[in-house]
């Protein structure tokens, strides 16, 4: 089965959400293992959740890149791009409303928490089709 780029980043988007929600109780399942404290976040600070955006996207990107033998050397580094775009947009997001409302709301932690992975795929999205990321496997080009 032949999946374009978009597809790709479709499917990408939905498991690295579902790969962060995943993550944040790893820490506590794993009895506070000091290994998995490096991939998952520990408590419920900004800086920690910053880890649910970064790794998700870093593993997936691995697994894509490697999984679909992708050819363009821009690949990786689009990735990783995205990736502290969506950490800096987070960092910024949270404390301009909590500087608004002057405290953290929940109710908008979790929308905002996706919203910024979907424009990180975005991102990941328009700059890949803009450089023709060629795949050799089973992805094609949009």
């Amino acid at each position: 089965m032949k999946l374009s780029l978009k597809q790709s980043t479709i499917i990408s988007f939905i498991t690295a959400s579902l790969l962060g929600v995943l993550f944040h109780f790893v820490y506590e399942w794993s009895n506070e293992n000091i290994v998995v404290a490096l991939f998952a976040p520990v408590n419920e600070s900004v800086w920690e959740h910053l880890k649910l955006i970064f790794f998700p996207i870093i593993l997936l990107s691995l697994l894509e890149y490697f999984s679909f033998k992708i050819q363009s050397p821009d690949f990786i580094c689009i990735k990783l791009i995205s990736a502290i775009i969506g950490m800096f947009s987070t960092v910024i997001l949270f404390y301009t409303y909590s500087g608004i409302f002057g405290k953290n709301i929940d109710f908008i932690n979790k929308p905002t928490n996706y919203k910024v992975r979907f424009l990180l795929f975005n991102f990941c999205f328009n700059r890949n089709s803009l450089s023709y990321v060629s795949y050799s496997g089973n992805i094609h080009a949009p």
